[in-house]
C-alpha cells in the first residue's frame, strides 16, 4: 500500500492554508487594531515603570584553597575537601552569600543604613531583595547580580558583596585557627606533665626490677630462646636415652648366652669383634683339618687350639668393653637429662615471674608512649597551626568585577514592544478566527453540503462585481445575465442549469420552486437570473411570482402590477391576460396582480392547481418565486404541486440555523429540495474568492473576445 500523501490531500492542505490566510485577510484590521492597543498599552505601562539596572560580579569558588605548604593540612579547611561533598559545599556557599549576616556586613561597609532611601532598620532585607545569586552551570562561577534604580550603586554594591563575602571565608578560617591553636597550647601543657610522670614512673619500675641495663624485654627474649634450646636439647637426649635403654635391655637379655653375647648389634657391627670373630674362624677351620688329618694328638693341633682359645678370650673380653660403654653412656644420658629437666623448670618459673614483670612493665611503658605519641601529634599540629595563621590562602576568588551599566534590565521597553506586538498580532489573529467561528453563516460549498446537507447547485456571483463594481439599479442587476450573457454571472447561471438538467436526467424537472430560508436573500434576483438562462437556452420558460405580499417581478420587467395570477385565481380574467412577454426571447412572465387580503388562501384553491396543470401545458419550464420559508407558509404549500425545490442563500449573511429551520419546514411537508444555490458571491473579494477560483477564472475564460 502506498503510504504517498494523494493530491486530493494535498489539495486539502492548500485549501486550509489558504483558508486561514483568507480569514486573516479578511479580518486584517481587526488584528491591527489588536497588535497597536495592546502595543501602545505595552508602551503606556513601560514609560510609566522607574529603570532598574543590573550589575553582577564574577566569583570562582574553588573546592579547596590553594596548598602553599604540601604537609601542613588546614585546621579548617576553606573548601569542599573531596568530589563527593562538593554539592552540599556549593548549596552552602549559596546560601551564604544571601544570608542575612553578610548583607549586614555589606550595610555596616558601606554605611547604608544611613542612606537617604536604605536608612532604615531593615536595611539588611533591602540589600536581599535586590540581590541575585546565579551559579554557573558546568563550572565553579557564580554571579553575584544587584539590581537597583541606581546604576552607580549597583555595580558598588555588587562588588562589595563579593568582597565581604571573600574577607568573611577567610575570616572564618582565621578565626577557626585561632581559637584551633589556644586549645592545642592547653592540651600540650596538660600532655607535657603527663608525660613527665609517665616516664618516671617507668623509669623507678625498671630500677626497683633491676632491668636498667638490659631491657626486660631482651631479657624476657634470652630467656625464652635458653628455654626453647634446652626444651630441643632435652628432647634429643631423651630419644638418645630411649635408645640406649632398649640396648641395655637387650644386653641384660644376651647374658645368658655367648651366643646371644655375640649376636648383639653393637657387637656384630664393631670392627675389632669382626676381627676376632674372623680369626677364631679360621682357627677353628685349622683345627678340624688336623683333626681329620692328624689327630687330636697331634703337637699342631694343640697349639692351634691354644691359639683359638686365646682369641676366643679376646673376643669376649672386646664384648664385654662394648657392653660396659653402652651401659656407661646409658648411665651418662640419664644423670644429663635429670640436670637439663631441672634447668629447663627453673627457665620455666622464671619466665613466668617475667611474663607478670612484663605485663606491669608494658602496661607502663605503653601509658609512656601513648602520651609521647600525643604529645608529638600536638605539638606537629600546633606548629602547622602557627604557620597557617601566616598564610592568607583563600579559595574564594574574583573574577571580574561589576561595571556600572548602561542600560536598564526593566523595564526592556524595545524588547517589551517587539513581543508586545507580537503578542498583539497573535490575539488579533486569535480574535479574527474567534469571530469567524462564531460567524455562523452559510459561506462555502462545504457548509451547503456539510453542515446543510444539500446539494450544492452553483454560485450566483454579485452583479456588482462582474460589472467591476459599478453601481446598478434594481433592474440593471435582476437582468444582469440577459444583458451581458459572456458575464462570470451568466456562465455562472448556465452551471446551476446543467447541474438542474443532470438532476433529472430521467424525468425532465419542469417545475422548480425558488425558496429562502429569510427575506432579502436575493431569491427574486435568482430566480429571474436561472429563467432567463433557461429561456436563452431555447427552453420556453414562465416566471411566476407567488410571492403575493412583496410581489417584485412585474417592476423588474415593467409589465405593471394592475392584472396577474390574482386576477386568474379570482376568475377575473382568462390567463391569455394575465401572462406577459418580457424582454428576454422565450421567456413570460405571470405577475402576482393585485394583493388579495388572504393570499395563502389562494394558493390551497382547485384554481390554483388548476392553473399550475395548464401552465405546464403551455411551458417547458416554470419557475415559482417563493415568499420566504420563516416568514410565511406558502412555500410548504407550493412544495407540493413542482417538480423540485431550490434554496437559495445569501452568502456570508444567513445563518446556518435558519436556513436548517427552513429546511425542516420543507421536509415536514415532504418537500423535494434539488440543492441549494448560493447567491451574492463576491468573487473578487479575498474571504470567499478563493473557493470560487473557477468560476471567476472560467467566467473570465468566457469574457475574453479571443474565446469568440
Amino acid at each position: 500500500m502506498s503510504t504517498q500523501p494523494s493530491r486530493d490531500d494535498d489539495l486539502a492542505l492548500n485549501v486550509d492554508v489558504r483558508a486561514a490566510w483568507e480569514i486573516v485577510r479578511k479580518r486584517k484590521w481587526i488584528i491591527v487594531l489588536v497588535a497597536l492597543a495592546v502595543s501602545s498599552a505595552t508602551l503606556a505601562y513601560n514609560l510609566k515603570q522607574t529603570p532598574v539596572y543590573s550589575a553582577a560580579c564574577s566569583v570562582v569558588i574553588e573546592p579547596a584553597a590553594p596548598r602553599v605548604l604540601s604537609n601542613v593540612e588546614e585546621v579548617v579547611p576553606t573548601g569542599a575537601g573531596s568530589f563527593w561533598s562538593n554539592t552540599d559545599f556549593y548549596e552552602t556557599e549559596y546560601k551564604i552569600l544571601q544570608s542575612r549576616a553578610l548583607a549586614e556586613i555589606v550595610v555596616e561597609k558601606l554605611a547604608l543604613d544611613k542612606d537617604p532611601e536604605l536608612g532604615c532598620k531593615n536595611a539588611p532585607d533591602h540589600v536581599l531583595s535586590r540581590l541575585v545569586v546565579t551559579p554557573v552551570k558546568s563550572s565553579k562561577m557564580v554571579l553575584i547580580e544587584y539590581r537597583d534604580t541606581n546604576p552607580a550603586r549597583a555595580a558598588e554594591l555588587a562588588n562589595a558583596h563579593a568582597r565581604a563575602y571573600s574577607e568573611y571565608n577567610l575570616r572564618r578560617k582565621l578565626e577557626g585557627t585561632k581559637v584551633a591553636a589556644e586549645w592545642l597550647s592547653q592540651q600540650l601543657g596538660d600532655l607535657k606533665g603527663k608525660l613527665e610522670t609517665s616516664e618516671m614512673s617507668l623509669y623507678t619500675f625498671k630500677k626497683q626490677n633491676n632491668v636498667l641495663a638490659q631491657s626486660l624485654d631482651d631479657r624476657v627474649d634470652l630467656l625464652k630462646k635458653t628455654i626453647e634450646d634446652r626444651s630441643r636439647e632435652l628432647q634429643a637426649l631423651q630419644s638418645k636415652r630411649l635408645a640406649l635403654k632398649a640396648r641395655i635391655d637387650e644386653i641384660e637379655r644376651a647374658k645368658t648366652s655367648e651366643k646371644l653375647r655375640e649376636a648383639l648389634p653393637d657387637v656384630i657391627t664393631n670392627a675389632n669383634v669382626q676381627e676376632l670373630t674372623r680369626l677364631r674362624l679360621e682357627l677353628d677351620t685349622q683345627l678340624v683339618q688336623l683333626s681329620l688329618r692328624y689327630g687330636e694328638k697331634y703337637p699342631k693341633y694343640d697349639e692351634t687350639l691354644k691359639q683359638r682359645q686365646a682369641i676366643h678370650e679376646k673376643l669376649h673380653q672386646e664384648i664385654d668393653k662394648i657392653i660396659s660403654a653402652t651401659e656407661s653412656e646409658h648411665r651418662i644420658a640419664s644423670d644429663t637429662e635429670r640436670a637439663l629437666a631441672d634447668e629447663l623448670h627453673r627457665a620455666s618459673v622464671e619466665s613466668l615471674e617475667l611474663a607478670k614483670l612484663s605485663v606491669d612493665h608494658n602496661k607502663l611503658k605503653r601509658d609512656s608512649d601513648n602520651i609521647n605519641r600525643l604529645y608529638g601529634v600536638v605539638i606537629s599540629r600546633l606548629k602547622e597551626t602557627d604557620l597557617t595563621q601566616l598564610l592568607n590562602s583563600n579559595n574564594v576568588r574574583i573574577i571580574d568585577e561589576a561595571q556600572v551599566p548602561g542600560a536598564p534590565i526593566f523595564p526592556r521597553t524595545k524588547n517589551n514592544l517587539a513581543l508586545s506586538l507580537i503578542a498583539g498580532l497573535l490575539l488579533g489573529i486569535a480574535l479574527a478566527f474567534l469571530l469567524n467561528y462564531l460567524d455562523n453563516t452559510v459561506k462555502t460549498q462545504d457548509d451547503v453540503q456539510k453542515t446543510l446537507g444539500l446539494t450544492f447547485l452553483g454560485i450566483i456571483p454579485t452583479a456588482a462585481t462582474t460589472a467591476n463594481k459599478k453601481t446598478l439599479n434594481e433592474q440593471e442587476r435582476d437582468l444582469y445575465v440577459f444583458e451581458h450573457q459572456r458575464s462570470q454571472l451568466a456562465e455562472c447561471a448556465r452551471s446551476i442549469r446543467t447541474n438542474l438538467t443532470f438532476m433529472g436526467a430521467d424525468k425532465p424537472i419542469k417545475k422548480m420552486l425558488i425558496v429562502s430560508a429569510r427575506p432579502e436573500e436575493g431569491k427574486t434576483s435568482t430566480a429571474i437570473t436561472l429563467a432567463t438562462t433557461m429561456a436563452l437556452s431555447g427552453h420556453k420558460t414562465l416566471l411566476v411570482d407567488t410571492d403575493m405580499r412583496r410581489p417584485r417581478l412585474h417592476r423588474v420587467f415593467g409589465v405593471g402590477s394592475e392584472l396577474g395570477m390574482s386576477n386568474y385565481l379570482l376568475g377575473e380574467r382568462p390567463i391569455g391576460d394575465v401572462l406577459k412577454h418580457t424582454v428576454v426571447p422565450g421567456l413570460d412572465v405571470l405577475p402576482c396582480g393585485p394583493i388579495p387580503p388572504a393570499p395563502a388562501e389562494l394558493l390551497h384553491t382547485a384554481a390554483f392547481k388548476a392553473l399550475v396543470a395548464e401552465l405546464e401545458k403551455r411551458y417547458d419550464r416554470i419557475i415559482f418565486d417563493s415568499p420566504p420559508i420563516v416568514a410565511v407558509t406558502d412555500a410548504p404549500v407550493l412544495s407540493a404541486l413542482v417538480d423540485g425545490v431550490v434554496f437559495v442563500v445569501k452568502a456570508g449573511a444567513t445563518a446556518k440555523d435558519v436556513v436548517k429551520q427552513g429546511l425542516a419546514q420543507m421536509r415536514s411537508a415532504n418537500a423535494h429540495v434539488l440543492g441549494a444555490i448560493l447567491n451574492d458571491v463576491d468573487l473578487n473579494s479575498r474571504a470567499y474568492g478563493y473557493y470560487y477560483a473557477y468560476y471567476r477564472q472560467y467566467g473570465m475564460y468566457a469574457e475574453d473576445p479571443k474565446n469568440g
